[in-house]
């Protein structure tokens, strides 16, 4: 079975390292560059995974998060928010999972097991 993936970042070879993982494990990958992007897909997709940088250009994670937290259609969606800086744990109550910078490819598939786990249930 197939999955959907979404994978923001604005470093293109981070979304490349997403795109490569998540395929091996099953997940189409949707890849935007910065919020903007991101909330252009979710208007129209419902991922059953997120991989969300913080700090985007234009529009910023957390107006991404605000967005989804309005959106009934994404409510059962994995999200795992991506930063190199630990004070964006503090939100803690609207993703699932929160990662440091820099994510290794390991971290990434761990995830998206996580998620497949939680869409069984």
């Amino acid at each position: 079975m197939t999955h959907l993936a979404l994978a923001v970042d604005d470093d293109e070879h981070i979304l490349f390292i997403y795109d490569r993982v998540l395929s091996k494990v099953n997940f189409e990958v949707l890849q935007a560059t910065d919020g903007s992007e991101a909330i252009a897909i979710l208007e129209s997709n419902t991922p059953n995974l997120l991989f969300l940088d913080m700090l985007l250009p234009r529009v910023n994670g957390r107006e991404v998060l605000a967005f989804i937290q309005d959106k009934p259609h994404l409510a059962r969606m994995y999200i795992v928010v991506i930063s190199a800086h630990p004070e964006f744990q503090l939100d803690a109550h609207l993703y699932d999972e929160f990662m440091l910078k820099p994510v290794r490819p390991g971290d990434i598939q761990n995830a998206a097991e996580r998620a497949i786990t939680q869409l069984m249930r």
